[in-house]
C-alpha cells in the first residue's frame, strides 16, 4: 500500500511544488481542514463496480504499469499524467453533453413542479439542474487541464467534481455514472480487487 502511495505523490507532485507559502495561515488553514472533514464525512462510501468496464480497467492497467516504473525509479510526472488522464479526459469530454440534458431534463421538471404548486420538489429539481450545469462546467476544465497538462487544475477540478456527485446525492438525485477513477479511487479499487482475490484463493 505505501508503494501505491508514493506513486500517487509523484503524479500530483506539482500540485505541491505549486502550493503558495504564506505566513500567519495556521488559523486559516484549520477552519478549511475542518470544512474537508465536514464535507468528507457527508460524501457517501466510494463503492468498487462489481464488474469493471474496458475503459476503467484500462486504466487500472496504466496506473499499475506507473507503479512499477515509479518503484524502478523512473520518474517522468508529466508522461504519467498524460498517460493516466487521457482516459478521463476522454470521458469527460463525452460527459458534458449528458450533464447538460440532465440540467435541462431537471429545469424542465423544475418548471412543471411551479405550475402544480409543489415547492420543495420544485426546490430539489432546481438545485439539482444547477449542479448538473456546474459539473458540465467542469468536464470542460478538466479536459481544458488535460490539454495544459496542468496538473493543478486537473487535481482541483477532479475534487470538486467529486463534491458536486455528492451534492446531487444529497438531493435526491443521481450521478451519472462515469468511466474513470481519481488515484485515490484507483488506489482503493486495486486493493479491494487484491482482497477478493486473495479470499478467492483461500
Amino acid at each position: 500500500m505505501k508503494k501505491i502511495i508514493l506513486l500517487f505523490l509523484v503524479l500530483a507532485i506539482s500540485v505541491f511544488a505549486d502550493a503558495p507559502r504564506q505566513n500567519n495561515q495556521d488559523a486559516k488553514q484549520d477552519a478549511k481542514q475542518d470544512k474537508q472533514a465536514a464535507k468528507q464525512k457527508q460524501r457517501p462510501a466510494f463503492t468498487v463496480p462489481d464488474k469493471l468496464s474496458r475503459n476503467q480497467q484500462a486504466q487500472l492497467n496504466i496506473y499499475l504499469e506507473i507503479n512499477k516504473l515509479v518503484l524502478g525509479g523512473k520518474y517522468d510526472t508529466r508522461k504519467y499524467f498524460l498517460a493516466y488522464h487521457k482516459s478521463i479526459a476522454e470521458s469527460n469530454k463525452a460527459m458534458i453533453s449528458i450533464n447538460q440534458r440532465e440540467a435541462h431534463r431537471l429545469n424542465e421538471r423544475f418548471q412543471l413542479a411551479i405550475q402544480n404548486n409543489k415547492p420543495e420538489l420544485a426546490k430539489r429539481c432546481q438545485k439539482a439542474s444547477q449542479l448538473y450545469v456546474s459539473m458540465a462546467a467542469l468536464n470542460k476544465d478538466i479536459c481544458d487541464a488535460y490539454e495544459k497538462c496542468d496538473i493543478g487544475k486537473m487535481t482541483k477540478s477532479l475534487s470538486s467534481y467529486l463534491e458536486l456527485e455528492t451534492s446531487l446525492v444529497a438531493v435526491g438525485a443521481k450521478p451519472c455514472p462515469r468511466e474513470w477513477f481519481t488515484t485515490r479511487e484507483a488506489e482503493y479499487v486495486i486493493s479491494v480487487i487484491s482482497a477478493r482475490q486473495r479470499n478467492d484463493k483461500r
